[in-house]
């Protein structure tokens, strides 16, 4: 199954006219879900030490994201690269996120 989302960052999410979506979770059938957000630098992310305007995957430890928990940067991705989970949720079938493009020159920027 394939699905594709563009993504806007955090600090120009009222900019965001089309409403894409800052986060897409991919929810596992376990409390450990993934989240898939676009780390653009602006606003109140201007002062990232690291990803900027890169797409990161983040895996949370626990609380199926509703709740506080531990999270894990997994990777961050710039433009044609993949990250990819080998046996996603323990079912045998791999998970791949790729980025198609990162468009820093627009407003809002989009990934």
């Amino acid at each position: 199954r394939v699905s594709s989302f563009t993504l806007v960052g955090i600090g120009e999410f009222d900019l965001n006219d089309d409403n894409h979506p800052v986060v897409v979770k991919i929810e596992t059938g376990t409390g450990e879900d993934y989240f898939v957000g676009f780390n653009r630098a602006v606003g109140p992310n201007a002062q990232n030490v690291e990803a900027d305007d890169k797409v990161t995957i983040v895996q949370v430890s626990g609380g199926n994201g509703l709740s506080y928990s531990q999270s894990y940067l997994k990777d961050h991705l710039w433009e044609g690269e993949v990250y990819t989970e080998n046996n996603f949720a323990n079912t045998g079938e791999p998970l791949s996120v790729k980025v198609t493009s990162i468009d820093t020159s627009t407003e809002p920027g989009t990934a």
